[in-house]
Order: structure tokens, then C-alpha cells, then sequence
């Protein structure tokens, strides 16, 4: 695929790891998100190469509450960006939004989320960690912004911008201070426990008002 199959209908975030659109692919009109990494410059083949490698991990994983990553690409970055190649990740669309917006209305309206959907998708995200971590990988930024809600009310856990293989250091400060176990806090060995910690997190959001 290339930027040119593809009809940009929405910017949804901006951010460190680079810019998320929503898009209609032209030939079929079919909806996808496409996020665009900013770090394959003509300076840092590494760098690049590292995203391309994590790109691949991730498009391994297939699982019913992951978000499945359809294909990646190479595009030229506009010209306000500098020299080098965007690599543009493109990803299943989950129609209802993130769960952190979710959450936000549902406290707007000081109602309580139904404890039988507070079960079932907390069993949904905690088979997915399962499944991610059997495939050895940690999500390590695990949070409601970066939990999504298909059309049919299930979640999917997404944004694997940080997620690292197992066998990788896990030992450096990363994700979000607020979500992040003690040991990721500390820069202490962190594992598997590190994103049940933020799944504890999301229960606990979900739980209350």
C-alpha cells in the first residue's frame, strides 16, 4: 500500500511516536487508522530499522482483543518534516473509540459502568495480555487510551509503540507514570507483572466514578 491508496478523513492524535489518522481505502471504502512514525531518517538507519523490526513483531500477534495491524509502508515525509521515509502502520478501525474517552463520559454523566461489562472486558484484556506475553512481548504502556472499543462493545488492547520483546532490557522508564508498576517507576528488571499492574489500573478506573 502507499498514502495514495488511502483518503485521509481525520487526524485522532498527535504525539512523541508521530501522528494517527482515521482513512477510507478508495478501491473497496473500506475504514482503517493508519499511524505514521516519524523516526526513519536518512541519519539513523538503527533507529528505523528497530521500528521496522517492532512493526513485524507486531503484526505477528492475532488475537481477538489485539488490533490487528493490516500491512505497513514507506512514504516520503511532507517536506515540513525533513528528509528521510515515514513508516506508516496500518491498523484494523475500532468504531466506538478508546476507552479512556469512554470513561471520560461516563464520569460526565456520574454513572456507574454495568459490573457485567466491567467483567467481561476486564477477562477480554486479561486473555489478551496472556496471549501477548505467550508470544513474548510486553505491551509496556498499557492504559485506557490505548484500549479500544469495536462497534460490538468488545476491547481490544492497541498502540504497541513501546512494546518490547522479552528478551530485550527492561529496565529503563517508559509508558505512563500514572499506569506504570513500581518497578518501572524505580528503573528497576521489570516483566510480565508490569503491564497486569496497568491492567489493575484500567479495572480500577472502570470500577469507579
Amino acid at each position: 500500500g502507499v498514502m495514495e491508496d488511502f483518503e485521509v478523513l481525520k487526524t485522532l492524535g498527535k504525539g512523541g511516536q508521530g501522528e494517527t489518522f482515521s482513512v477510507r481505502r478508495r478501491r473497496d471504502h473500506k475504514y482503517f487508522v493508519i499511524k505514521q512514525v516519524e523516526t526513519i531518517s536518512c541519519k539513523d538507519h538503527k533507529e528505523g530499522n528497530q521500528a521496522l523490526k517492532e512493526v513485524k513483531m507486531m503484526q505477528r500477534l492475532s488475537h481477538g482483543s489485539v488490533v490487528r495491524i493490516e500491512d505497513f509502508f514507506l512514504s516520503d515525509l511532507p517536506d515540513d518534516k525533513g528528509s528521510g521515509m515515514g513508516l506508516n502502520i496500518l491498523m484494523e478501525w475500532c468504531e466506538n473509540g478508546d476507552l479512556a474517552h469512554y470513561l471520560q463520559d461516563v464520569r460526565s454523566r456520574k454513572v456507574l459502568v454495568p459490573a457485567a461489562t466491567v467483567s467481561s472486558w476486564f477477562l477480554q484484556l486479561a486473555d489478551a495480555l496472556v496471549y501477548i506475553h505467550s508470544n513474548e512481548v510486553l505491551h509496556r504502556d498499557l492504559k485506557p487510551l490505548n484500549v479500544f472499543i469495536t462497534k460490538i462493545s468488545t476491547l481490544k488492547i492497541g498502540d504497541f509503540g513501546l512494546a518490547r520483546q522479552l528478551e530485550q532490557s527492561r529496565m529503563s522508564m517508559v509508558g505512563t507514570p500514572s499506569y506504570a508498576a513500581p518497578e518501572v517507576l524505580k528503573s528497576e528488571h521489570y516483566g510480565e507483572a508490569a503491564d497486569m499492574w496497568g491492567l489493575g489500573c484500567i479495572l480500577y478506573e472502570m470500577m469507579s466514578l
